[in-house]
C-alpha cells in the first residue's frame, strides 16, 4: 500500500480544526483525508499547500488555505441535497469537498473562458452534472430556493456583490468570505 505524502499535514490540520470545531461534520473531515490538494497546485510542495499561505486558483483567485476551507464547509453544517450556489469559484479542491456535502452545487461564472475551464474540471473530475450560470441573474430564475449563496475572494468592501443588497435566499444563508490577511465573513446588510 503506497503511502499519502499528504497525510501527516492533513491529520495536523484536522486535529487544529477539532479543537476549534468540535461538532464539525465527520463526513467532511473524511472527504479532507481522502481527497488529494496536491493535484490541483502541480508546482507547490507539500507543506506549502498544507501551511497558512494561499494558492492561487482559477482566474489568478486567492484560494482558501486547507484550514479556512474547512472552516467555510464546517459553518454550513450541509446536509445532502441542499442547494448550494458557488459566485466565481476559486479551485477544484473547494469543490470537490462541497460536493460530499451536497451534490446540489451551482457555479456562477462571469468569465466564459473560466467557465469552460471549470465545466471541463469538473467533468473530468466526476462530477459533470454541476450546474453552471454565466450570470448570478440566471439563478434568481430558478424555483426552488438555494440554501446557501457562497462568495469567496478578495474585493472591496464598499462594492456589492450580485444579491448582495437583494439575495435570492434569506440574508442569514448568504455567505461571503473575503480572503485577504485573514478570513471575514461578511454578513449582508451588517
Amino acid at each position: 500500500m503506497k503511502t499519502d505524502p499528504e497525510r501527516p499535514h492533513k491529520d495536523r490540520i484536522i486535529q487544529e480544526i477539532l479543537s476549534e470545531i468540535p461538532g464539525i461534520s465527520p463526513k467532511l473531515l473524511s472527504a479532507a483525508i481522502r481527497i488529494p490538494r496536491s493535484p490541483f497546485f502541480p508546482g507547490d510542495p507539500i507543506e506549502v499547500l498544507f501551511s497558512d499561505r494561499r494558492q492561487t486558483g482559477w482566474g489568478n483567485r486567492p484560494v482558501p488555505t486547507v484550514k479556512e476551507t474547512l472552516r467555510i464547509l464546517g459553518e454550513l453544517e450541509l446536509q445532502p441535497g441542499d442547494r448550494v450556489a458557488v459566485y466565481r469559484p476559486t479551485d477544484p479542491y473547494f469543490l470537490l469537498l462541497l460536493l460530499e456535502m451536497t451534490h446540489r452545487v451551482t457555479l456562477i461564472e462571469e468569465n466564459g473562458d473560466m467557465l469552460r475551464t471549470m465545466r471541463i474540471a469538473m467533468s473530468d473530475l466526476g462530477h459533470p452534472y454541476v450546474r453552471f450560470a454565466f450570470s448570478y441573474d440566471k439563478i434568481k430564475e430558478d424555483r426552488e430556493p438555494f440554501r446557501y449563496f457562497i462568495s469567496l475572494g478578495e474585493r472591496d468592501p464598499s462594492t456589492q456583490l450580485p444579491g448582495e443588497a437583494d439575495p435570492p435566499i434569506p440574508p442569514a444563508n448568504y455567505r461571503i468570505w473575503i480572503l485577504s490577511k485573514g478570513l471575514e465573513r461578511v454578513v449582508p446588510g451588517g
